[in-house]
């Protein structure tokens, strides 16, 4: 029993009013409030209704520890959870719903377990747990943590490679931001960041590109720097998956001016990459190589060595698309040479070198690094990357006139394009 129910129900025990109970010290209404467990009150307080009840103090103290017990243990929750350690956190959050107090928000601790079960990959878990939240939200009116955990619950979908459901769940939020007494435009460009992410797994370039810029419009009203450059940087890569190079390279100077001021060195340097390939494909070749290389001496000051790496790939690129074989191959060696073999972007490396040695006329050598890259990618379940690779490989096999194996890839591409389509959720058989 709670603190406020122990209080209402001696009250009536007495035969008091709620105004009897608080005269000379509240207000009724304070009385009605502590009793619904809305409001604590405080240590004089609290001794003087224990005399107007006739019960002893520790009778009702008892309850008020428990309270501050376990506000303390959700406080310790939460700060595992930023600390990332939520397997600790999820212990803690178990507990205090075994044993829950009137004086938590249950809504807050399962939307709490939800996060945690997530990022353990519990997925089932923090569905079920986000949707128990919801509930809970909505019972008590409480739209902002309703929208909140409704973000959560389309994440957890997106994990499940379910985007279509994603995507229903993002758009019952956008519903409720009226409800608000205060706008949350930062809260909202969320919603729309996250969606306009999931038009563009599914190829609908343009309908990501109206989220994005609604988004923009909900970040344009407020201070956070960080985030609208983040939106900026995602702008940019959204009109460039849409062939649109012209304005993704501008987007991408916006972002790299707000990082730039931010001093933000690596997500600098990533709109840096960026801008440098919207270049590129407009045929700014010049511009293009200059950007990359002081991209280079960044990433040998700050150490930054998978940066560095996928420099290299794009100089390798650009010197590839030039036939500029000799200096795109060297740019490959200085690029493996900064990490090691199995990582995502060696695979792409290797891939370029694949393709160098493939215009060198070396047929056995081309395929050798084809398969490294082919390696690569299945280890780290790049579908798309490795359907491409397989094409690559099957194609070469048809120059060289062995078209049994050509087949065979072609046949290899094709399942690699299925699997990704079904990774991303398009694809349901």
């Amino acid at each position: 029993m709670s603190l406020g129910t122990k209080i209402r129900a001696l009250r009536l025990t007495k035969g008091l009013t709620q105004s009897d109970l608080g005269a000379g010290l509240v207000t009724p209404s304070m009385i009605s409030q502590i009793e619904s467990d809305k409001a604590k009150p405080s240590y004089k307080v609290l001794e003087a209704i224990a005399t107007k009840l006739e019960e002893p103090l520790e009778y009702f103290l008892a309850d008020i520890a428990a309270q501050m017990e376990q506000a303390s243990s959700f406080k310790v929750a939460r700060a595992l959870m930023n600390a990332e350690k939520f397997d600790h956190a999820v212990s803690l959050l178990e507990n205090l719903l075994e044993d829950m107090s009137s004086g938590l928000n249950e809504a807050e601790v399962r939307f709490s377990l939800g996060i945690c079960y997530m990022n353990l990959g519990e997925l089932e878990r923090s569905k079920l747990s986000h949707e128990q939240a919801i509930e809970l939200y909505e019972s008590k009116l409480d739209y902002e943590g309703n929208i909140k955990a409704l973000i959560q619950l389309g994440l957890v979908f997106k994990n499940q490679k379910k985007p279509h459901k994603s995507i229903y769940e993002w758009r019952r939020s956008l519903v409720l931001f009226d409800n608000l007494l205060h706008s949350q435009p930062v809260l909202k460009a969320e919603v729309l960041m996250h969606l306009a992410a999931v038009c563009n797994q599914l190829g609908e370039y343009q309908e990501a590109l109206l989220d994005y810029q609604e988004a923009y419009k909900m970040l344009n009203k407020t201070n956070q720097l960080k985030e609208i450059g983040l939106l900026y940087m995602e702008m940019g890569s959204g009109y460039a998956q849409a062939q649109e190079f012209e304005k993704a390279g501008e987007y991408a100077q916006h972002a790299i001016a707000i990082f730039d001021a931010l001093n933000m060195i690596k997500l600098r340097l990533k709109i840096n990459i960026q801008y440098a390939v919207s270049l590129r494909e407009q045929g700014k070749a010049k511009e293009s190589l200059q950007i990359l290389v002081a991209c280079i001496e960044t990433c040998h000051q700050q150490s930054l060595e998978e940066e560095l790496c996928l420099v290299y790939g794009e100089i390798a690129f650009h010197h590839y698309y030039q036939s500029e074989y000799d200096q795109a191959r060297e740019a490959v060696q200085h690029g493996l040479a900064s990490l090691s073999n199995d990582s995502l972007p060696s695979g792409h490396l290797y891939k370029t070198k694949g393709r160098i040695e493939a215009a060198y006329g070396d047929a056995s050598l081309a395929l050798q690094n084809f398969e490294i890259a082919v390696t690569v990618y299945i280890e780290h379940n790049r579908h798309l990357d490795l359907a491409t690779t397989y094409k690559e490989i099957a194609d070469l096999y048809e120059r060289i006139g062995d078209f049994k194996k050509s087949t065979q890839y072609l046949n290899l591409m094709n399942e690699a394009y299925m699997e990704n389509l079904r990774e991303r959720g398009i694809l349901l058989t």
